[in-house]
């Protein structure tokens, strides 16, 4: 797992990659002031529990978003992920280093196509 964290940031997001077994479903969730590594994602079969693959520090808009508390966002482009951490200030590098993610973790418009 790739870490990004700076001292200056302990509030934490991390990523996770949900996919169904039918591949019904296929998204990225973020969460922002996450305190693990794993999540559990309550699913009409069975509840599901993910690691993450990803994690690094909140930009400050982020941090004044969250308030402090668990905040998941769910994702099922990439271009959305994209373009919301960009309003959110993430640094361009982290955003390049997530977009090689790209191929490993297909979303369900991506995996359509």
């Amino acid at each position: 797992m790739n870490k990004n964290t700076s001292p200056q940031q302990q509030a934490v997001a991390r990523y996770f990659f949900l996919k169904t077994k039918e591949n019904k479903i296929r998204e990225l969730i973020v969460v922002l002031t996450s305190n693990s590594q794993t999540v559990q994602v309550p699913m009409r079969e069975e509840d599901l529990e993910l690691q993450s693959f990803y994690e690094r520090g909140m930009t400050p808009q982020e941090v004044a978003t969250a308030e402090n508390n668990q905040m998941w966002k769910i994702f099922n482009t990439w271009n959305a992920l994209i373009s919301d951490h960009q309003k959110m200030g993430v640094n361009q590098e982290l955003l390049n280093e997530l977009i090689h993610y790209r191929n490993q973790f297909a979303l369900q418009e991506e995996a359509l196509a």
